[in-house]
């Protein structure tokens, strides 16, 4: 669960940050298997599909992945193995719009990194000086390296608030 609203900084070589987005409309939190709370700042890397074969190509320490949305399971596993900070997924507004109900779980592990899915607005500021369009980038099938720095924080609180959860199994009979 969200404690506040996520944050995503654009910076470009200029100098020039670009944090006017709208959440839920050029960007949204992705929650769960390795992705959940966190601060990731880093110089950012178009790494293709987030696969591990994308991934095994770059060195991601201390760095923003950027790929095309897919697996979300094996795209956070792959990033957060290989030391990215934090990881943006390139979506299509028409097949995978914005939506207000995104399915959020805990993250399954103890330091999980942000990701946000992006759509047009975003992922042109990302581009920004790069020579690149978001089509062309699309059918790019080779890591880059790009210009742009990106600073994102995802807050969230746990789904039972604080302390553990706990739950009971009850079993009567009703006469």
């Amino acid at each position: 669960i969200l404690s506040e609203e996520p944050y995503l900084g654009i910076s470009t070589r200029g100098g020039f940050t670009h944090n006017d987005y709208g959440l839920y409309g050029d960007y949204q939190p992705v929650l769960g298997h390795y992705a959940g709370r966190g601060i990731g700042e880093g110089r950012v890397v178009w790494a293709v599909n987030c696969s591990p074969s994308d991934i095994s190509q770059l060195d991601l320490v201390g760095k923003i992945a950027f790929c095309k949305a897919g697996d979300l399971e094996e795209q956070t596993r792959e990033a957060a193995k290989n030391g990215a900070v934090g990881l943006l997924l390139l979506a299509d507004e028409i097949t995978n719009p914005p939506s207000l109900r995104v399915e959020s779980t805990e993250a399954w592990v103890t330091d999980p990194i942000p990701v946000f899915q992006i759509y047009d607005k975003a992922a042109g500021d990302l581009l920004l000086g790069s020579g690149y369009s978001i089509r062309e980038l699309s059918i790019l099938y080779e890591p880059l390296e790009l210009d742009t720095r990106v600073q994102m924080e995802i807050e969230t609180i746990p789904s039972c608030g604080e302390g553990d959860c706990s739950g009971r199994n009850i079993v009567g009979v009703f006469p």
